[in-house]
């Protein structure tokens, strides 16, 4: 009996040996696959090349050209316009009668007070020449005087209105707009016409914030044109306190000669004013940054695996930063899934065209 329950339970404890081995091979084998599967699962990452190039921080206004000298002539007296001798945009010289009123009632009263002055000139002249003869007493020859001496400054303030009634240059330069027509009648006050000398100059009111930041005489501005092209210019002059409630500051920035074919007064203009620089600096995008506020990093390539590297962000430019680190000049850097990746990971490289030699 013994020897039967022996060899019953003998088999039997075998059996559970070799089950529980077999599960413990067969659990080490699926733990086995999977730290394999893990190992040899890169992560996808696009990759580009660090640039090395001029870099700059601007900000963007749009200014208005003018004339670094400017004048409207206002209307002192009340009459009609009949002359417009120089069109806009027609060179003059100092001097230049610009426009001319029709004032009757100006020119009929200096009539009328020349007649009276050459009357009281002449019989002032007759009355001294009586005098020393004897023939008029003194008191008639002082009655003459102050006469003469009124109608005299009466026609010397009608000639000097009548005077007003035709605006000259007051320098060398160009005719830049009409305020009136040929026949239209004007008052005291009104705008007749702006001139400006030949030198031009771009006015922008620029914020508070910015011109703290750097814009200052002396600062390089980028001037845009019409047709795409740019120029390089710079300020010439900050306003000294704020243009109105919106806190603005009036900053001009000259136009060398050579640029003054190109542009127009009145023309509204785009204007980037290069707030700092950097010549030959290198540069990542800025999708290659991670953490940029506190402790940058980005993560190069090498060898198939993502390297943390800590760098020192500079200025932006369009999509790209200005950066500081260690570069071999060959690793590359990643761009995507950057926030998926940790240091040392495997990574799949995906190069981004254009942007590799």
């Amino acid at each position: 009996m013994k020897t039967l329950l022996s060899s019953l339970v003998r088999p039997t404890f075998n059996m559970i040996v070799i089950i529980m081995v077999g599960l413990l091979v067969s659990l080490a084998g699926c733990s086995g696959q999977s730290d394999t599967d893990q190992t040899l699962s890169p992560v996808a990452v696009r990759v580009t090349k660090p640039e090395i190039r001029d870099m700059t921080a601007h900000v963007t206004y749009t200014g208005t050209v003018h004339s670094s000298n400017e004048f409207t002539a206002i209307a002192q007296v009340q009459g009609t316009v009949t002359a417009l001798p120089f069109a806009e945009g027609q060179p003059i010289n100092n001097g230049d009668v610009l426009l001319t009123l029709s004032t009757p009632d100006i020119e009929a009263t200096v009539d009328r007070l020349r007649a009276e002055f050459n009357y009281w000139n002449e019989r002032y002249a007759s009355d001294i020449k009586l005098a020393i003869k004897g023939a008029v007493p003194q008191e008639q020859v002082a009655v003459s005087k102050k006469a003469f001496e009124s109608s005299k400054a009466s026609l010397r303030e009608a000639e000097s209105k009548f005077e007003k009634a035709a605006e000259r240059a007051s320098f060398d330069g160009v005719v830049l707009k009409h305020f009136v027509d040929l026949g239209q009648t004007v008052m005291p006050g009104m705008p007749l016409l702006q001139i400006g000398n030949d030198e031009l100059e771009i006015l922008a009111e620029v914020v508070q914030e910015d011109v703290r930041s750097n814009i200052r005489p002396g600062t390089i501005v980028i001037v845009h044109d019409g047709n795409g092209r740019l120029y390089e210019s710079q300020v010439s002059e900050v306003a000294p306190v704020s243009s109105n409630r919106s806190r603005t500051f009036t900053v001009k920035v000259s136009l060398p000669a050579s640029l003054h074919d190109r542009f127009r007064v009145g023309e509204a203009v785009v204007i980037d004013f290069v707030l700092e620089s950097s010549e030959r600096t290198l540069t990542v995008p800025i999708t290659a940054v991670s953490n940029r506020d506190s402790d940058p990093y980005i993560f190069l390539i090498r060898e198939n695996h993502a390297v943390k590297t800590p760098v020192l962000v500079g200025i932006q430019q369009s999509e790209s930063f200005a950066v500081q680190f260690d570069w071999n000049g060959s690793d590359l850097v990643a761009i995507s899934n950057v926030a998926s990746l940790t240091d040392g990971d495997l990574v799949y490289q995906v190069y981004v065209e254009g942007q590799l030699p």
